[in-house]
């Protein structure tokens, strides 16, 4: 279903179905039997040109600024839309981050590799964001489903440490976690960077301060800076960026552990 969904948007975002309709109900019916296999009921039961679907989800928001290109809701109540907004994708990705883990989604694991992008999760919901810069402008395609095999109510358990957005290549890393339940979890990764170890910790302290972390303390000495944060008095994490001796290279380390009662 997910490929589906992107090869339809994808039709919408190209062009193609404004390009080869008026926009009448018969040419949407026609639409509505190209992307759905043969047989049986059409998937697709809503095609929005220049709109939201009227089945989107008013709790995941769109910027205001956003020009919207189109959507598509499927007959399994799946729903996906598609625009183009101002900000880098770095800004969008933090705004939907901050946007929904304040109503209670957690960031996962659960996105399919063939989407590059990341996943939030609530109970079995889940919403994808993909998004890229194309010159002055941020091309975005969000996905809502409202059962996803791959989230569950458990699913914020499994992971306490934020889900990432980079700024910068990634060429390495790793993680790992411990425990049932979750007693620990860490992840690293190599950055390509010059940019100054202070200025890397305090991007990634952000992410830790909008994901619900209390910040402890934090600190800078040469070629490295640390962070330490609370959460619920429940889990303590620290974060640590090094400058290596490898010319922009920069190593990024974050570990959260569950406080002993």
């Amino acid at each position: 279903m997910i490929l589906a969904s992107v090869l339809g948007l994808g039709l919408v975002s190209l062009g193609l179905i404004g390009a080869q309709t008026d926009g009448s109900g018969a040419d949407l019916e026609l639409l509505k039997r190209l992307l759905s296999p043969p047989g049986g009921e059409p998937r697709i039961v809503e095609i929005a040109l220049g709109r939201l679907p009227e089945a989107w989800p008013a709790e995941i928001p769109i910027p205001e600024e956003a020009e919207i290109i189109g959507g598509l809701a499927h007959s399994d109540g799946t729903v996906q839309v598609r625009f183009s907004v101002s900000w880098d994708p770095e800004t969008l990705a933090l705004f939907y981050r901050q946007a929904l883990v304040s109503k209670g989604w957690s960031p996962s694991e659960a996105a399919p590799a063939y989407l590059p992008g990341f996943c939030l999760c609530l109970g079995n919901e889940a919403v994808f964001v993909v998004a890229a810069q194309e010159r002055s402008h941020t091309e975005a395609a969000v996905y809502y489903y409202p059962a996803y095999p791959l989230c569950s109510p458990e699913d914020g358990q499994r992971r306490v440490l934020p889900q990432f957005v980079h700024r910068a290549p990634v060429s390495g890393g790793g993680g790992g976690s411990s425990g049932a339940p979750l007693k620990s979890e860490e992840v690293w990764f190599e950055l390509v960077s010059t940019e100054k170890a202070a200025e890397l910790e305090r991007f990634y302290r952000e992410q830790f301060l909008e994901a619900g972390w209390e910040l402890v303390d934090q600190g800078t000495e040469g070629a490295a800076a640390w962070s330490r944060f609370r959460k619920r008095d429940e889990w303590g994490a620290m974060l640590l960026v090094i400058e290596t001796l490898k010319p922009g290279t920069r190593v990024v380390f974050a570990m959260a552990t569950r406080l002993g009662r």
